[in-house]
């Protein structure tokens, strides 16, 4: 393991550190037991007091609100529990041990209550909000945990359960979903509503199925050893990503738990291997925890040899993982957008109700089959129609007990994603800020970062630009057929060169679609080729948004690079046109002043006289050769002004007869630019 304050060698556990924590346990016992026989007068709180938030969660008993206090601007977790619900349930006597327990203890581990109270319909408990989240959600997003990490929860969910056993409480319901993480990254044990003082056995069947331990499922009785086997389990889980005896038929699962037997992962460690076959073992007065020594034997353990105990207990250990702080977009969206999800479920599960309803109250005694057909085909394009509306607004649709749940919108690559867009100038689509203060900071993020991507940006196509500029001039020669053009216009030699970029832009286009085909499930290959041409010429691609976040950005740094490219093309064409604008400024002397006395002469010229023009104009825009006055090109050029002239007295003089003129074909052969 490698922390930040763990330069030097951690002393070995012993005996004596164990005395030590001992005697400081039996301290906060002793206030665990006033406190419950007297417990504290906190100050009167009602529900007004509070203002909502969100909504955390939603469990079997209730449901977990995040709250402000309107006096000191103070964030909590809010559990309501419905009245009738708890004494339909037979859990007056339980909710009322884990309120005691709850405002009894204090660890640092383990979740205290803060303020109580009730109305006549609610029962409130107020807990400190935990902004990490659950274990469970970082086990989902990562798969699992890596082992040094593992190890770092599993010291504290040791002490915290030390804690609680010491005073005479076993907790019964150890698992992910029950954990949660502060913003410092430690942990804390909470949901006590399966917890229960104990003096020596009990026999209540109660738990999560895969944590449930086996003295538990034979009804034999138990005491503490179930929490440590629930902790068994989640060693597992934590370096596994699944827990041992996972099946979805509970009854099978059970036997698994009763036969004791499973498969360690390989990335699992020898010494976490032996701990966690220790903490499974099917005979309770053999697991670790249970034994004489009790928690000593789990603390010695070779697999937690670099565990300081003492530093972990005070929290002045690094934590290896922090949970990441919100950005400013979600900060400044979270409140409107949480509002906006909980209108889409709220609306999503009524119209579901609806339709279910519509289904199970329909009366065949005779009415046709046609009727029936329309009844549903009319409640399903309406559900269809609020579930679309509902998806397209970032309402996550995975089916669960609490379907649909309830969730942000924006995450860290979308408002990556969004800020790349603003700065790239190329639109955002449906990722767009929904409140005054997110669409103001976007207007100043947009004014001052453009510029600086702008720049960047055309710095990238300038050097890109000089290079292509360098390899052109290396190239080997081209075909016959480009040798015969190039001879005839040497213009058109980097016209072909322009081609060529061109050309590879939309090579890169075409493998931009084929990777978007791959990554999107509804896109077609027109769909990623339009995508990815439209962001490149930055005229933004409204409605066409990737969905899938993990790509976004992988989408930005494409984009950019094409970006990059197409400002190549852009610089070399520029260049082009500055050089032609040069030269064509340059033009002075006979030809100007024809062109000007041709334009004056205004109608009734005789073009006839024009077919001698082709050769002025091939002579005068030849390049010139330098030599001064006496060289052939200067000659060559005096020769075809006299001629000139001669063209315009034969234009100036009116024709005798008028006579349909010629067809002439005007031929400019321009110089190598």
């Amino acid at each position: 393991m490698i922390f930040a304050h763990q330069e030097d060698k951690v002393v070995p556990y012993s005996h004596e550190h164990q005395y030590s924590h001992k005697r400081y346990l039996d301290l906060l016992k002793q206030d665990f037991l006033q406190r419950y026989a007297n417990p504290p007068v906190r100050e009167p709180k009602t529900v007004d007091d509070f203002d909502p938030v969100t909504t955390l969660g939603v469990g079997a008993f209730g449901t977990v609100l995040l709250v402000r206090d309107k006096s000191t601007f103070e964030y909590y977790a809010m559990k309501v529990l419905e009245k009738a619900n708890v004494i339909k349930k037979k859990n007056v006597k339980q909710l009322l041990q884990e309120k005691k327990i709850l405002e009894s203890v204090s660890f640092p581990f383990v979740l205290n209550l803060e303020n109580s109270f009730k109305d006549n319909v609610y029962v409130f408990l107020i807990t400190p909000h935990l902004a990490g989240g659950e274990m469970f959600s970082i086990l989902k997003k990562l798969g699992n945990l890596s082992e040094p990490l593992s190890q770092f929860y599993a010291a504290q969910m040791v002490l915290a359960l030390e804690y609680l056993h010491h005073c005479s409480i076993v907790h019964r319901d150890i698992k992910p979903e029950n954990i949660f993480l502060n913003e410092s990254g430690y942990i804390t044990l909470g949901d006590f509503g399966f917890c229960k003082i104990i003096r020596s056995r009990t026999w209540t069947i109660c738990g999560t199925p895969e944590y449930i331990a086996p003295e538990i499922i034979l009804s034999k009785g138990y005491t503490f050893s179930v929490d440590w086997w629930s902790l068994g389990i989640l060693i597992y889980e934590m370096i596994a990503g699944y827990p041992p005896f996972y099946s979805s038929d509970t009854m099978k699962m059970y036997e698994k738990i009763l036969g004791g037997s499973f498969k360690s992962p390989e990335c699992m460690t020898p010494t976490c291997k032996s701990l966690v076959k220790s903490l499974l073992d099917v005979d309770p007065m053999k697991r670790y925890g249970s034994l004489k020594a009790g928690v000593y034997d789990i603390k010695k353990h070779a697999w937690f040899m670099d565990i300081d105990w003492h530093t972990v207990l005070h929290q002045k250990m690094f934590p290896p993982f922090i949970p990441v702080k919100k950005n400013v977009f979600r900060a400044l969206e979270y409140p409107a957008e949480m509002a906006k999800q909980e209108y889409l479920r709220d609306r999503l599960l009524t119209q579901r109700w609806n339709l279910i309803r519509a289904v199970s109250d329909y009366n065949f005694n005779g009415t046709e089959v046609l009727s029936m057909e329309k009844l549903l085909s009319d409640q399903l394009s309406i559900y269809e129609k609020v579930l679309e509306e509902a998806s397209g607004s970032g309402l996550s649709l995975e089916i669960e007990n609490n379907f649909p749940p309830l969730e942000e919108k924006w995450s860290i690559l979308q408002a990556v994603f969004f800020a790349s867009t603003v700065l790239t100038t190329i639109g955002y689509g449906n990722v767009v800020p929904e409140t005054f203060w997110g669409r103001l900071f976007c207007i100043i993020y947009a004014l001052v970062g453009i510029p600086l991507t702008l720049t960047v940006i055309a710095d990238l196509g300038r050097v890109f630009a000089t290079c292509v500029s360098v390899i052109a001039k290396h190239l080997p020669e081209m075909p016959k057929w480009c040798s015969r053009v190039s001879e005839a216009n040497p213009a058109s030699q980097k016209s072909l060169y322009a081609f060529w970029a061109v050309g590879f832009l939309f090579v890169y286009l075409s493998a931009g679609a084929g990777l978007f085909k791959m990554w999107e499930d509804d896109w077609t290959f027109y769909d990623g080729f339009y995508f990815c041409f439209i962001t490149m010429t930055t005229i933004g691609f409204g409605d066409l948004v990737p969905k899938r976040p993990k790509y976004m950005l992988l989408c930005t740094l494409y984009i950019l690079i094409g970006l990059a490219l197409t400002s190549t093309i852009i610089e070399l064409v520029r260049r082009q046109y500055a050089r032609s604008w040069q030269q064509l400024r340059a033009l002075s002397g006979p030809l100007a002043d024809t062109l000007r006395r041709l334009g004056d002469a205004g109608r009734g010229v005789d073009v006839s006289a024009l077919h001698d023009l082709r050769k002025v104009l091939t002579v005068v825009t030849m390049p010139r050769m330098g030599g001064g006055r006496n060289s052939l090109a200067d000659k060559r050029q005096l020769e075809w002004e006299a001629a000139l002239e001669a063209v315009i007295r034969n234009i100036n003089s009116p024709s005798p007869t008028q006579q349909k003129p010629p067809i002439v074909q005007i031929v400019i052969y321009e110089s190598s630019v």
